[in-house]
């Protein structure tokens, strides 16, 4: 999301959004602010919020590696 070659950086930083379900939240947990802000900027979602995908409604983000390791 800080690539030089802007193709690369909005590519991969609409790739992270929709893997976060397009969840404002869920994009800064993974990703942080800074790297965030020019797309949230771009969707007008700077103050939070979800988009208007159709997605599965589990909320569960955390992979089981993942919960062991914070644990």
């Amino acid at each position: 999301m800080t690539h030089i070659d802007t193709g690369v950086k909005h590519t991969s930083a609409e790739f992270l959004f929709v893997l976060c379900k397009e969840s404002v939240d869920c994009l800064l947990k993974y990703t942080g602010y800074g790297n965030a802000a020019g797309l949230l900027a771009a969707h007008g979602l700077l103050a939070g919020g979800r988009g208007d995908g159709q997605y599965s409604e589990d909320e569960d983000t955390d992979t089981e590696e993942y919960k062991s390791v914070k644990s």
